[in-house]
């Protein structure tokens, strides 16, 4: 669905272009100045730069989105006569839109302190290249796991490498004609998922760590 799509890219897109604009104040040493003398911790500054990233920002964003998809619809079937699909959330992919901005907005809290300039530019270097980096090895560690492996009572099939999820799965797929590959899924038994799970969880809050230690460092 097409509003669906555009309601998660844009909301993804202008949250992080939000949260890389949350500490400008302190781009410049006149207004750092000015933002330092105020009678505020950096304790109280980091939870009120959280809850406007992660909680203000896009419901606030959501509603908006909402309540103007809903008048584009009613001027779109009364005014031209094409009735369309409200969308509303069906909470599937809203999760996944969630867990992606739980990972990434705390790299963006951390790049919009770090950075006094271009933070928008270098907060989508900080996140895409570590993407492509553990996509490539991630890839290239798969094909070398297949390639160098030997299964037992093949029947002459050979397995070729289809895809993976890291920490999760690969899936191989044995060679043939173009469109009769068959395609085999192999998942980590359940508790090593929920480990791998926990373990990048934890992740984004060592990133909102770091935010606030040089969120505190900028008052020494």
């Amino acid at each position: 669905d097409i509003q669906e799509e555009n309601f998660e890219l844009s909301l993804c897109f202008l949250s992080l272009v939000f949260g890389t604009m949350i500490f400008r104040q302190f781009g410049a040493k006149t207004r750092r100045v000015q933002a330092l003398m105020l009678p505020v911790s950096a304790l109280e500054r980091f939870a009120v730069a959280f809850l406007m990233v992660f909680i203000v920002f896009p419901a606030t964003y959501s509603g908006i989105y909402v309540l103007c998809c809903a008048v584009t619809n009613l001027a779109d079937a009364h005014l031209f006569g094409h009735p369309n699909q409200l969308y509303v959330f069906n909470g599937d992919s809203e999760v996944m839109t969630l867990k992606i901005l739980y990972l990434i907005l705390p790299v963006v809290l951390l790049s919009a302190i770090w950075f006094r300039k271009l933070t928008f530019v270098k907060t989508v270097v900080m996140l895409c290249l570590p993407v492509l980096v553990f996509s490539f090895f991630n890839s290239a560690l798969g094909k070398l796991v297949v390639n160098s492996g030997s299964p037992a009572n093949s029947g002459g099939a050979k397995y070729v490498f289809w895809n993976a999820m890291p920490f999760e799965s690969f899936a191989v797929a044995t060679t043939g004609r173009p469109g009769m590959e068959t395609v085999y899924n192999v998942f980590l038994p359940a508790g090593q998922q929920w480990i791998f799970t926990l373990f990048a969880a934890l992740i984004p809050l060592l990133f909102l760590y770091l935010a606030y230690l040089k969120l505190r460092e900028q008052e020494l």
